[in-house]
């Protein structure tokens, strides 16, 4: 099931849980229209990132994303043309398309296995951004 709903909360500024294993690309739109938002907290039990998700996303801040334990697939593009300042990806991402940042330039990438164990590097980024391995 795709979230299909307004998954946003705009008291607390974070994605709401809606039962979805999957998330969609209407985050990104409402995160779009309030520019001045840059903390995105996706919902424990997202399994899949989407492609395009932030696409065409520029907040007035870059985006702080942290991607939740148990999400195990990032689709091509999920990241592409947008402002990224950190993301952070847990243990159960073992692969990262090559375009997974196309048209962006991400300032840090944070990933929670062992250095280099994800190929690839800087997955299609415009930078080289810096890269913190946890593993």
């Amino acid at each position: 099931m795709l979230i299909n709903t307004i998954p946003f909360d705009f008291q607390t500024r974070s994605v709401i849980e809606t039962g979805s294993n999957e998330l969609s690309g209407t985050v990104a739109k409402l995160i779009y229209h309030a520019d001045d938002f840059s903390l995105v907290e996706i919902p424990a039990g997202v399994k899949r990132l989407r492609g395009y998700i932030f696409n065409d996303v520029w907040p007035t801040t870059p985006l702080t994303i942290t991607v939740p334990e148990g999400v195990t697939q990032v689709d091509s593009k999920a990241f592409c043309n947008c402002a990224i300042g950190t993301v952070t990806f847990p243990s159960t991402v073992t692969a990262l398309p090559a375009d997974c940042f196309a048209d962006s330039s991400p300032e840090k990438i944070v990933i929670h296995r062992p250095a280099g164990s994800i190929a690839g590097y800087p997955w299609g980024a415009d930078n080289e951004p810096e890269i913190e391995w946890k593993g």
